[in-house]
């Protein structure tokens, strides 16, 4: 039964894969039969149109996911995320993060009415504080805050952009490829893209993970480190039959 879950693109592989084993097949049995050679020029003809129809429509599906996901950043371009903030039992955020905003990022213009909405996020930690997300009445008094986070340096207080899910997995993906402090984001006018200081100087801005895969494409895995787990497993086994054995 097909299996719904499956993404478009791994329908795409299965279905190659069967075409493929098909392919074999007919291509055996065409060699004494010329109906069967005619079927199989025929079958080939239906597989290169299946495929390149399934190709465009995969790049349909990602434009649309880009473009949402453009839309869903867009409505986040009001809203901080301020992290490290000491959490107590029913207290005022916006109190909370109106002290933060003056007391530690300097912004002394900056009260409560700036806020439209502000939280906690996730469920309740005692062992950590949850981040507070902010959204503010207008683009300028986020700026002025954002901009304004370099007097946290020192502090266990850091502020950051509100990423999407796509963006946010983006963004750590970089950081395990290049390091925590070759990526960043910044932009003032572009909101949620990540910057890539490469190690030959060169610098990127990319928001997907399709966009990462061009600048930095995953390393192949070593054929030691394949071979290691099933090296270690065959050893564990040995270590059991022995054990066995000797009771």
């Amino acid at each position: 039964m097909y299996n719904q879950k499956l993404s478009l693109q791994d329908t795409r592989a299965e279905f190659a894969q069967r075409m493929e084993e098909f392919e074999k097949r007919l291509q055996k049995a065409s060699s004494s039969n010329s109906d069967t050679t005619a079927i199989a020029e025929d079958f080939a003809t239906f597989k290169e149109f299946t495929l390149k129809s399934l190709a465009a429509l995969q790049h349909q599906v990602d434009l649309l996911v880009l473009e949402v996901d453009r839309q869903e950043m867009r409505s986040r371009k009001r809203i901080l995320l301020i992290h490290g903030v000491p959490e107590a039992r029913q207290e005022d955020t916006a109190s909370v993060v109106e002290g933060v905003v003056v007391d530690q990022l300097k912004v002394i213009d900056f009260t409560a009415a700036n806020i439209s909405r502000c939280h906690r996020m996730g469920r309740l930690n005692s062992a950590k504080s949850r981040p507070i997300l902010v959204k503010m009445c207008d683009t300028g008094i986020r700026d002025k805050i954002w901009f304004a986070k370099t007097n946290l340096k020192g502090s266990s207080i850091t502020v950051s952009e509100f990423l999407t899910k796509l963006r946010h997995d983006t963004f750590m993906m970089a950081r395990q490829r290049f390091g925590v402090k070759k990526c960043w984001s910044r932009d003032i006018y572009l909101y949620g893209f990540i910057h890539i200081l490469c190690p030959d100087g060169s610098k990127h801005r990319v928001s997907s993970l399709a966009e990462l895969e061009k600048v930095a494409p995953p390393r192949p895995v070593p054929e030691q480190q394949k071979i290691a787990p099933q090296v270690k497993d065959n050893v564990a086994a040995s270590k059991t039959r022995r054990a066995n054995v000797k009771k």
